[in-house]
């Protein structure tokens, strides 16, 4: 869990153990991060209203459900993250992570080729560097290698 996230998290667990005093043989305990006054699980309309406050004051447009996750995901992979590592801290089996994100993993996977790209570009400048007069080409049979009578390597 990022830094932030953890911060986020300590205040609401030191408010959930005043409610718990508070309520005291009323309090069902279900391990949950966030709750009711009562320990009990959030009403997700009670959230969304919650959230949309949060975002109006904030001057942040409307956004579906799951563009928060998403947008995790996509700061993720954006900045190199690899997907296993993501899909454990979203909660996800790598599967089930590349089948949610696969639009993602799109644009991951066109970075990932253009850095093959460059990798071989300068490997290639390389070789021509190194071998001005060859062109950077190596022919005939590699090292250790002979050729038979009809010209293959063995």
């Amino acid at each position: 869990m990022t830094t932030p996230a953890l911060e986020a998290l300590r205040n609401p667990q030191a408010d959930q153990a005043r409610e718990r005093l508070l309520a005291g043989d009323r309090w069902h305990e279900g391990g949950l991060a966030f709750a009711t006054q009562w320990g009990t699980r959030l009403a997700q309309e009670n959230v969304r209203r919650a959230l949309r406050r949060i975002r109006q004051a904030a001057a942040v447009r409307d956004l579906p459900g799951h563009s928060l996750r998403h947008a995790t995901a996509s700061i993720l992979l954006a900045s190199g993250v690899p997907v296993a590592v993501a899909a454990k801290m979203m909660g996800h089996s790598v599967t089930l992570f590349c089948e949610t994100y696969a639009d993602l993993l799109v644009e991951a996977t066109h970075e990932a080729a253009r850095e093959v790209d460059t990798f071989w570009a300068a490997r290639k400048q390389s070789l021509e560097i190194r071998s001005p007069d060859i062109g950077g080409r190596v022919s005939g049979p590699r090292p250790g290698r002979r050729r038979n009578d009809r010209g293959l390597e063995r």
